[in-house]
């Protein structure tokens, strides 16, 4: 004989019943057909095809019953469709049910294509978990939809809204207590999972959240205190407040296109799981919280809008315009003089001096999407052998600081010049003066004021090399003593 009460709770095994609404009046329920309802436990159901056809959970029970090898009847998936003559028939097992292990819960897409179900099947991270399998002919081996949703405790009870949105109950995030009620977009480019709050959720358990395809009205189920029962149905509204972020140029208005958005739930410091469309994002938001939308795009400034939210009745669209400012370009100064003093600018609307090696800095504007409009090179200038006019080949160099000091008229420049070891120390000081004397005159004569420059000359006592008094050196190598450095000294 079969005890029509269930051992571990000492109640009644469940059946599935249904209602009708009635000028928003419940009419009585009305159990299903028997060929649905067994002896024992039938659970959660998902209908489709217009609701000619069901999934459903049943205890392993069809022909017979079914125990695993820990003496357990678990849960299995059947489906059964109705017939032409409007009974229940077709009744089979969903191929990945197993003897083993539980498989239940089931909601699927509104094609009938993709089922998401729970079960505790090996391979998954914690007591039950959300599977998906998709069908083609037959239903494919079951997949976990992942971390990101499955937690170490147990998800339960999963709807799929509108082909995308995805309810379930976990006792797996420390929400408010016992099952809460979670939401997140199946397919986001950022993944999480985010907890409905109260009133929806309570300390008690709050699970099997169901949606009308508006998805504005819905039912769940609660254990809470004031109910009729143990677990209770209970309608509600949904204020959903739906968030619409989109990126636009700030200068033109026009949308920019592959840039990212992404949004920051401030209350929670996580993630917002977001449906992304082109260049925007939606998300559902709620209520008494606040939210940091950010938006990014190579080749512009990071820009952050800061959105709260507050008790909102009913439906709410709310669009945020994430404006974008275009990065302008900058220009690298370097300054590269052959007794080893260097200098590396960014040159912007600021100039500022870069500590550290000219592809360091490259790698840093690179990583922050800087576009780099010119690279301006400038090393120390040559002279004859006791000779102080400006040569041909130190044009090259000395237009290209005016140039510069032209396009930044904030930058002071100092000159410091020198000479080989060949004469008197006496002389080579003054032959040395000589030398940025006739480099000063050169940048005056093409438009740059005295004040932005200093000079000073060393004569042969910073030598580069150890071509010193008495020393027997080529001329290349004295070459090398015959020069005019340049520094930066004022930006």
């Amino acid at each position: 004989m079969i005890q029509k009460k269930f051992k571990w709770n000492q109640k009644p095994y469940l059946d599935l019943y249904y209602i009708e609404i009635i000028d928003s009046s419940y009419a009585k329920p009305i159990g299903l057909s028997n060929k649905i309802n067994s002896k024992f436990h039938e659970g959660p159901v998902a209908t489709y095809d217009g609701g000619r056809k069901i999934i459903f959970t049943r205890n392993n029970f069809l022909q017979g019953t079914g125990k695993s090898e820990d003496g357990v009847v678990k849960l299995k998936l059947y489906a059964a469709e109705i017939s032409e003559d409007e009974k229940w028939t077709n009744f089979r097992e969903l191929p990945f049910n197993s003897d083993e292990y539980s498989v239940g819960h089931p909601t699927i897409t509104k094609d009938g294509k993709t089922l998401y179900f729970v079960s505790d099947m090996p391979g998954g991270f914690g007591g039950t978990d959300i599977w998906v399998s998709t069908f083609d002919s037959v239903w494919s081996q079951p997949v976990n939809v992942g971390n990101d949703i499955n937690s170490e405790g147990n998800e339960m009870f999963p709807f799929i809204h509108d082909d995308s949105l995805l309810y379930f109950a976990s006792n797996g995030y420390g929400g408010l207590g016992g099952l809460d009620i979670y939401k997140t977009w199946v397919n986001s480019d950022e993944p999480g999972v985010i907890n409905l709050g109260y009133p929806v959720n309570t300390s008690n358990d709050d699970f099997a959240m169901v949606l009308d395809d508006a998805g504005k009205r819905g039912y769940f189920s609660s254990n809470r205190e004031g109910g009729t029962g143990d677990d209770d149905v209970y309608s509600l509204i949904l204020n959903r407040v739906i968030v619409d972020a989109y990126l636009v140029d700030k200068s033109t208005g026009e949308p920019i296109e592959g840039g990212t958005l992404f949004a920051l739930d401030k209350s929670t410091d996580r993630p917002v799981p977001v449906l992304k469309q082109s260049n925007r994002i939606q998300y559902d938001a709620l209520p008494s919280r606040e939210y940091a939308i950010t938006g990014s795009k190579e080749g512009y400034m990071d820009q952050t809008v800061v959105l709260p939210i507050g008790r909102l009745k009913g439906e709410h669209r709310i669009k945020v315009k994430v404006e974008l400012e275009r990065i302008a370009p900058v220009d690298l100064l370097v300054i590269e003089n052959i007794s080893g003093k260097r200098q590396n600018f960014i040159l912007g609307d600021s100039i500022t001096l870069f500590d550290g090696t000219e592809e360091e800095m490259q790698r840093t504007l690179a990583s922050k999407h800087i576009p780099i409009a010119e690279v301006i090179r400038i090393s120390n200038i040559y002279f004859d052998l006791d000779k102080s006019f400006i040569r041909q080949d130190a044009n090259i160099q000395l237009n290209r600081m005016v140039k510069l000091l032209i396009k930044y008229p904030q930058m002071t420049l100092a000159m410091d010049a020198h000479a080989d070891s060949r004469a008197s120390d006496r002389y080579n000081d003054a032959l040395s003066n000589r030398r940025v004397n006739s480099t000063t005159k050169y940048l005056v004569d093409h438009g740059i004021p005295a004040e932005r420059l200093s000079q000073s000359y060393f004569g042969e006592r910073h030598l580069v090399n150890d071509c010193g008094n008495d020393v027997l050196c080529t001329e290349a190598q004295h070459q090398f003593n015959r020069r005019t450095e340049f520094e930066i000294i004022n930006y």
